[in-house]
């Protein structure tokens, strides 16, 4: 209708010229009031359009501005009698409206199409408001959304070692556990022994032989270090809702590992040496069940709960575990068959490595003797080697072995130099030193009663020490030199023991660079002079007590 109407303004424009202006100024409202109106009338005829509820109302103006649209058009039609005069040529139209009503008009069309559009632009923003919140729904759906496979993912920080020595027996273990039932196996041994180094490998060996397996590292050392490697894998894999704060990130890495999708993995979880990061006494109830608010959200649940809560139980994957605790490792494997206890190198692998490290040619007899001395250490071997590359030509083997049986002051310098190494962990020290007072220390912080047996135990020759001289580390024996002992006082020396053997400084056979390493971390602590004290009292005590050829032969031991 507004279309005819305009069709007719501009016959009228042609013939009248006094009026041009006021009829081009209708004609072009009507154009627009046309387009308006056109959207409009399709909108509400679709079958969708229930959801304009604020348009729809507008039908009543829609029909009144139709209305005076007629109106215009009955006036401007010419009717038949002057369209018959025009085709004589004869001047018949005349512009039915003054300028004031042409404003009129104007004013109320622009009236009309101005409430329509407000409606249309009402029903718009409630259509978007929902559009985003659908959105917003979309994106807060369950978890189900992460059942799409991803890629295999291979988060490993650290290259092949080049100077890698391999240790068969260990190698096959690993791969017998990792072919085998079991769902977790770890290596446990004193720091410095190469756990890492062989899970390393181990890694680097599973991409290699089974691409289709994803291999994750995970630092264990703190709970930061934890929480940092499972955010790393979650980004990795492009998990859903990972940078969500409200989103319990732990949790999300868990569960996807434990879903078919996720398909086959290793996760090497390195240096889990502080078993109460894992299993904390304190946050343990009666029944061994982890008490936690029950009003927390998952995010601040993930700040209280034990770490082991977090570890995937599913046969699709086999978590590596590195430490220097045996408690830690029989915890988080369940079972003392799934644990292998690395020793240091035999001296053939030992020699290798040593060859592998040092540059040039070297003297290999000296190199024995040094290798034994360092009692087949690798990261004693490593550091060894380090020190001589850095100041050859003018230190050889031979010197150096000779700086390290001078004292024990040049021994504790020589062992806490800290070579660079890019396949360890960058916040873990390289020096022996370091890296076994470390060990030391967390001893002390753990159970103070076994590392005052250790430091009793310094002072005897590493061979044979006789066990009734080791129970006054906590002032008993003479009390007991009569032969009889407290159970009580009994069953915590054994205690003690099991702490040391289970991170491995007390074994079966010598070890005499641990030995000297517990030494000089007694004399750093300026604890010597009272265990030797109480020490000697002791002796005395035994040797009026208990005269005879075994209390020579003690003697003897001390005496070495």
């Amino acid at each position: 209708l507004s279309a005819k109407v305009a069709v007719l303004c501009l016959d009228y424009s042609t013939a009248v010229g006094n009026a041009r202006a006021d009829i081009t100024r209708l004609r072009s409202r009507l154009y627009d009031l046309g387009t308006t109106l056109q959207g409009v009338r399709h909108l509400l005829d679709d079958p969708n359009s229930q959801a304009l509820a604020t348009s729809r109302r507008l039908v009543d103006s829609v029909d009144a501005c139709t209305s005076e649209l007629a109106q215009l058009q009955s006036r401007l039609d010419p009717g038949k009698a002057r369209k018959a005069m025009r085709r004589f040529g004869l001047r018949a139209l005349r512009w039915p409206f003054d300028s004031k009503e042409v404003s009129d008009i104007v004013s109320n069309l622009e009236r009309y199409e101005r409430t329509i559009t407000l409606g249309l632009q009402i029903d718009q923003t409630t259509l978007l408001l929902d559009i985003r919140q659908r959105i917003e729904g979309v994106s807060l759906q369950p978890e189900e959304d992460v059942s799409i496979a991803r890629k295999p993912c291979f988060i490993l920080p650290f290259e092949r070692d080049p100077d890698f020595v391999d240790r068969p027996d260990i190698m096959a273990w690993i791969k017998e556990q990792y072919t085998g039932p079991v769902g977790r196996m770890a290596l446990v041994g004193m720091g410095g022994f190469g756990k890492s180094q062989v899970a390393i490998q181990f890694a680097h060996h599973i991409r290699d032989t089974s691409p289709q397996t994803s291999v994750f590292w995970v630092h264990a050392s703190s709970k930061p270090r934890f929480e940092e490697a499972y955010r790393s894998i979650a980004d990795n894999l492009r998990l859903p809702r990972r940078n969500d704060p409200s989103v319990d990130v732990l949790g999300l890495v868990r569960d996807w590992l434990q879903r078919e999708e996720a398909g086959p993995w290793l996760m090497v979880l390195d240096n889990v040496d502080d078993v109460n990061l894992f299993y904390p006494r304190s946050s343990s109830g009666r029944d061994g069940t982890v008490c936690h608010p029950a009003d927390e959200n998952p995010a601040a649940l993930s700040v209280q709960r034990p770490l082991a809560v977090f570890l995937p139980k599913r046969r699709n994957g086999i978590i590596l575990v590195t430490s220097r605790s045996m408690d830690a490792t029989e915890k988080l494997t369940g079972s003392h068959k799934a644990v292998y206890r690395i020793s240091p190198m035999d001296d053939a692998q030992a020699l290798q490595l040593f060859r592998n490290k040092l540059q040039g040619d070297f003297d290999e007899n000296a190199a024995a003797n040094l290798l034994r001395t360092l009692d087949y250490i690798p990261l004693a071997i490593t550091q060894a080697a380090a020190y001589i590359n850095r100041r050859a030509p003018r230190i050889s083997v031979k010197i150096y072995l000779d700086a390290f049986r001078e004292s024990d002051k040049k021994k504790g310098s020589l062992l806490n130099s800290d070579a660079g190494d890019l396949r360890r962990d960058e916040t873990v020290s390289n020096s022996v030193v370091t890296t076994w007072q470390v060990t030391l220390e967390q001893i002390r912080r753990e159970r103070p009663s076994a590392a005052n047996l250790l430091s009793l135990m310094s002072f005897f020759n590493p061979q044979g020490i006789p066990e009734f001289a080791l129970h006054n580390y906590k002032g008993n024996l003479r009390e007991n030199a009569d032969g009889t002992n407290d159970d009580e006082d009994n069953d915590e020396f054994e205690d003690d023991l099991d702490v040391l053997r289970g991170y491995s400084l007390v074994c079966i056979r010598s070890c005499s660079f641990a030995h000297e390493l517990g030494c000089l971390w007694l004399t750093m602590q300026n604890d010597g002079d009272r265990y030797f004290y109480g020490l000697c009292q002791d002796i005395s005590h035994v040797v009026h007590s208990r005269p005879g050829p075994p209390v020579r032969c003690y003697c003897h031991i001390l005496s070495q």
